[in-house]
């Protein structure tokens, strides 16, 4: 489900969390996603809830940080266009076989243990081809304390995903909340979380309504728009997951060709 395209990987069903739920919208209303649950509440965490943290300037959270916050709506009724949803099939198909293989092994061991490892992390970071990177020096002089300790407080239950972000911020090269923090994410619960790559921005415009205005730089924002997305797509040979969605759009050709 989450390794080559047309191919399930093998997995352990103990391992794997829950799969994405999305709220059904009343005619008339626009689908919220809920909270994705994940692993017991540590103190970090709930020190993270007591924080309030709001959302990027023109992004569109279905969810804010803070909890006494009404949520927020993308104005597009639907983000997909008529003819994405063939396009997307068949970008899917087009995602290279195998190259999954070190991203869904340690995504595994993410799910077993309910933390990161140092060693999880550099073999994500080479998965992700970051290299010599300024904060990569920073990185792997960090205690492995401290690495499991913060991704301990993010994988824990009943976050939202700033939240989740948020608890990151001791780490080197996660600080910003940018595309190797969704890696980790992605890894750890490929059905509520997808990889950020700039191929996905640019290539939004030849399956998504111009009616979206959001901001997809910012990581809630652009994985609300994934699970959007994917709850939008009819059923078929793809199991549609925030991650598979990503793994089409990085694929998109030019609208004539998608």
């Amino acid at each position: 489900m989450y390794g080559a395209a047309g191919s399930k990987q093998a997995t352990n069903p103990q391992l794997l969390l829950p799969p994405a739920r999305l709220q059904r919208a009343r005619p008339g209303q626009r689908a919220s996603p809920r909270r994705y649950v994940a692993s017991p509440v540590s103190g970090m965490a709930a020190s993270l809830r007591r924080t309030s943290s709001r959302g990027a300037k023109g992004s569109c959270l279905s969810r804010s940080a803070a909890r006494d916050v009404p949520p927020m709506s993308c104005a597009a009724p639907r983000l997909l266009l008529a003819q994405g949803e063939r396009g997307m099939e068949r970008a899917y198909r087009r995602y290279p076989a195998n190259y999954d293989d070190v991203f869904v092994e340690v995504g595994k061991r993410l799910r077993a243990a309910g933390t990161a490892t140092k060693l999880d992390l550099a073999a994500l970071i080479a998965w992700k081809h970051v290299r010599n990177a300024p904060w990569m020096t920073n990185f792997l002089t960090t205690r492995d304390t401290v690495i499991r300790s913060s991704v301990s407080a993010a994988f824990a239950a009943d976050l939202t995903d700033a939240e989740r972000v948020a608890a990151l911020r001791e780490l080197p090269g996660f600080r910003a909340g940018g595309a190797f923090t969704s890696v980790l994410f992605a890894a750890w619960n490929p059905s509520a979380f997808g990889v950020y790559d700039t191929r996905v921005e640019e290539r939004r415009r030849y399956v998504v309504s111009r009616s979206c205005k959001c901001r997809w730089a910012d990581l809630p924002t652009y994985w609300e728009h994934l699970r959007r997305i994917a709850s939008e797509m009819p059923p078929g040979p793809s199991a549609w997951t925030p991650r598979t969605v990503e793994m089409a759009m990085m694929n998109l050709r030019s609208p004539t060709s998608v």
